[in-house]
């Protein structure tokens, strides 16, 4: 039995081969601190008109003024005067801080410093904005950074659909005329893409603009792919899926794709995309501290490995929501400004060990660092990109911006979309009427600016809220009021063809047949509607057409029979008899057999109370009373009371809830003791969704609804891991951004806060209800499914156990005696016994000759244990070289 011996010692000569080659690898991969990593931020700061046909000041001052308004500008000040241009004035060198800073948002501003609104708050608000501009980097550009974006906070990729392009090229030229003579300085090279929606197919515009670069969310590099595995439905396209696989996947992401900028072309236009670094950017949003990014930057270093390609991190959010919000010392935005940006300059300042970090500007990193456009050499210096956004309250960013486009014929999204093509197809037939007659120019001038106005994101964001879902309708009648008003006065004739917008397709990545939603409206009427079909740009015949009459929606719809890229044309008449032929439906790959979203059928989804545990009731409660859980496989059951329209409720998952305190999502008020996942629900239209940390929308593995019974599933193995216990809160908060926590299912202190103490700890391995439930039990019999140790007001009878005693009807409910319940745990454990003798007798059977082999195996073990450390020992010796 020697040869287990030999076995052994080669196996120990492997290890201690292939961990020498190893550490010499890593070595070589980890010293890399004399290259720099680049580190460089873009805060965007942005108020939409909330009185969009008067003045916001008398708004502010009158009866009908929400405190919730009010609140907005009173809280912000510190932000919008001072703590943004203190960053950049506390930079030096080729420091810089870009900044989008909207239209809108200007225009309040210098109305409430006018007014001299609220004790003349905002009174030389651009004062120190004027100076940081006026400061300048080492290469001679302003240390705060002015970026090009949209006067009124449009999503570009949405309203290019219709083909209008004039709106796109007055919402950035007002932008920049704005910018020129509020601070004195030009926009910059970068151009900020609003919520960082991107498409491919506004690159020849913004390259016609001036514009240099641009900078697109992570998720949507990286989707673009091959190798990556997105968790967020839907799957990419194939046709989007371009990029080779660079096969450096850590954390989730590759680091040579995210850390360096890039070249994307569109239709012969080029334009540089740096990529916007989601994990980061979203732990500044919830809430993060300076050795997290510290961390985050030491740790993708390693791959920093060619000095002529440097690393540059990019972070990109709001700066007046989140973390960027939170107050400290009485003031809102202290401690994400102070506190954070700029102690962490003063970290990179001033420690040596951190001088291989370096903040700059995203220009002066083009102009002095690396260039991709002069980069032939590197595989990834040109890129595809699928479409896409940042992460929003209610979506992960997906290529259809939901968020804003909201794939329902009959909802608020499209009806708004609806009365924009109404819009622009009045103004088009005005404008043709008196063809830039000077009488004419400034109503018409009016008329496009309510087609800008009522194209603001924030109008189409907030639905369900009376407040919001006028706004965009409102501004869009405006203009087509002006417009049928200059069409009347010239007896105009109609010469514009009908106007087209396409909306989404369904599935996203077809099989077997498509349906596109297009929008289609001419004020003469449409009179004949074509769809064709192109295959690998091959003509393969005509779509069925099917009128919606609902928001002036078309349904284009065919078989597949062969997979390839299909692209679709819409030829469209009006009762004048003007066409056109559009062509900007997105291309798509069509296979055969597409893609299905996982589902499950643990837990039914119904609005009704699944077979679970009651853990917890507060009787005392307004609003929460109740918590039930049941766990099967790897998903946990939430369920608990319904909420009425005036607050949103969130249901806190934690794996561990004194690891810090972050900010209450949804922009609530407070902090919440750390959480991994959350359920939440909107009060006043019952949507509900998962989210991870951050408020990223979660759609996979999990479900939830809305009835007599809030419910849902998640997959906690999959988003938290393997874990013994879990912590839950339940919340409701005022419905409105920044309202207040209204009550908690356990509330100590009384606070506004949901500290770790408030959250119910229950031990998993109690809720597995696949076994039969009790029902007939003492009350004074506790039971051990919540940790009594950590909280005493965990304890409960199990009594309170039983489903079937809930006021909610509940599915698939048996009834078990006490007796029952004491005969299956009896059965289990003396099968148990019975296995554990059975297991013994084997053993002792076992022959001489087995044991001596166990002698053997028990000597190998040893000698490789003995090489093992040998081993270690190396790699310490190693490292302490480095």
């Amino acid at each position: 039995m020697k040869k287990y011996i030999i076995v052994s010692i080669i196996l120990s000569a492997l290890i201690l081969l292939s961990v020498t080659v190893y550490t010499c690898e890593n070595y070589t991969r980890t010293n890399n601190k004399q290259i720099p990593f680049y580190v460089s931020w873009i805060i965007h700061i942005h108020q939409p008109y909330y009185n969009e046909n008067g003045s916001l000041v008398e708004l502010l001052n009158s009866n009908n003024c929400p405190e919730w308004l009010s609140s907005v500008w009173s809280t912000r000040a510190d932000i919008y005067k001072y703590y943004i241009p203190w960053v950049a004035l506390n930079m030096t060198g080729d420091e810089a801080l870009q900044v989008d800073i909207t239209g809108t948002l200007i225009d309040q501003l210098n109305e409430l410093e006018d007014k001299k609104w609220n004790n003349c708050l905002y009174c030389g608000w651009k004062n120190y904005w004027l100076r940081a501009v006026d400061s300048k980097t080492s290469f001679g550009y302003p240390r705060l950074r002015i970026l090009g974006a949209g006067y009124y906070h449009p999503i570009f990729p949405l309203i290019i659909r219709s083909g209008f392009e004039k709106d796109f090229f007055e919402q950035v030229n007002r932008h920049r005329e704005l910018i020129r003579s509020n601070f004195n300085v030009e926009v910059d090279k970068g151009f900020f893409l609003i919520e960082e929606s991107f498409s491919p197919e506004i690159i020849p515009l913004i390259k016609e603009l001036g514009f240099e670069w641009t900078v697109v969310d992570s998720e949507q590099l990286l989707r673009a792919t091959e190798g990556y595995n997105s968790q967020y439905e839907p799957k990419p396209n194939l046709y989007d899926i371009r990029n080779p696989n660079p096969k450096d996947w850590d954390w989730g992401i590759s680091p040579q794709l995210v850390f360096r900028p890039h070249v994307i072309e569109y239709n012969g236009s080029e334009i540089v995309v740096f990529i916007r670094y989601r994990h980061m950017s979203q732990a500044e949003m919830s809430g993060t501290n300076i050795d997290y990014l510290i961390n985050q930057i030491k740790h993708f270093q390693q791959y920093n490995t060619d000095p002529k390609r440097p690393f540059i991190m990019v972070i990109v959010h709001d700066g007046e929501n989140g973390f960027p919000y939170q107050e400290w010392g009485g003031s809102h935005g202290y401690q994400y400004y102070v506190n954070y940006l700029i102690e962490f300059l003063n970290r990179i300042h001033n420690d040596p060990s951190l001088s291989f970090i370096k903040v700059i500007g995203l220009t002066e990193y083009l102009e002095k660092v690396y260039d991709p456009r002069k980069d032939n050499d590197y595989r990834y210096s040109k890129v595809w990109i699928e479409p896409g956004s940042w992460e929003t309250m209610g979506t992960w960013g997906d290529p259809d911006f939901t968020q804003w486009n909201y794939p329902d014929i009959n909802g608020p999204d499209q009806a708004r979309w609806s009365y924009y093509i109404k819009a622009v197809n009045y103004y088009l037939t005005a404008e043709n009427i008196v063809r830039g007659s000077p009488a004419y120019n400034e109503i018409l001038d009016q008329a496009l600016k309510w087609i800008l106005v009522g194209e603001t994101s924030c109008y189409y964001y907030w639905d369900g809220n009376n407040w919001w879902d006028v706004k965009a309708l409102v501004s869009f009648n405006n203009a087509i009021s002006i417009a049928k008003q200059v069409i009347r006065e010239n007896n105009g004739v109609d010469n514009i063809p009908p106007t087209i917008r396409w909306s989404w397709r369904s599935p996203y990545n077809p099989g077997t047949h498509v349906d596109i939603y297009v929008q289609i409206f001419d004020l003469s009427g449409v009179s004949e509607i074509k769809a064709y079909i192109y295959k690998d740009n091959s003509y393969i015949g005509e779509a069925i057409i099917t009128p919606l009459n609902i928001n002036n929606f078309y349904k284009i719809s065919f078989n597949i029979e062969e997979q390839g890229i299909y692209i679709i044309k819409i030829y469209a008449v009006d009762a004048k008899g003007n066409s056109i032929l559009y062509d900007l439906v997105r291309p798509f790959y069509a296979s055969l057999t597409p893609h299905v979203p996982p589902t499950t059928s643990i837990f039914q989804m119904d609005g009704l109370l699944d077979e679970s545990m009651l853990v917890y009731n507060n009787t005392s409660n307004q609003y929460i009373h109740e918590l039930w859980v049941s766990w099967k496989e790897n998903y946990l059951y939430v369920a608990t009371n319904p909420i009425p329209s005036n607050v949103d409720l969130f249901i806190f998952l934690s794996s561990n809830p004194w690891e810090s305190m972050i900010r209450a999502p949804w922009i609530k008020k407070g902090l919440v003791a750390n959480y991994n996942l959350y359920l939440g629900v909107e009060g006043n239209n019952n949507w509900s969704g998962w989210f991870k940390q951050g408020d990223q929308l979660i759609s996979e593995d999990c479900g939830s609804t809305v009835g007599l019974v809030i419910e849902g599933y998640i997959d906690i193995v999959k988003y938290i891991g393997c874990i013994e216990q879990i912590y839950v809160a339940v919340a409701v908060y005022e419905t409105p951004d920044h309202g207040k926590l209204v009550e908690s299912l356990i509330n100590i202190n009384g606070d506004l806060n949901i500290d770790p103490e408030e959250y119910i700890v229950i031990n998993i391995s109690m809720i597995n209800i696949s076994t039969p439930i009790m029902t007939s039990i003492e009350t004074n019999t506790s039971s051990s499914i919540v940790d009594t140790e950590t909280s005493t007001l965990n304890t409960l009878p199990i009594k309170s156990l039983v489903s079937n005693q809930s006021r909610y009807p509940a599915k698939n409910t048996s009834n078990y005696t006490r007796g029952s319940m004491n005969t299956y745990l009896t059965s289990t454990i003396s099968g148990s016994r019975s296995s554990t003798s059975s297991l013994t007798n084997t053993l002792i059977d076992r022959t001489e000759k087995e044991r001596e082999e166990d002698i053997y195996v028990v000597i190998s073990i040893i000698l490789i244990l003995i090489m093992t450390l040998a081993v270690l020992s190396h790699m310490m010796f190693r490292r302490s070289a480095q």
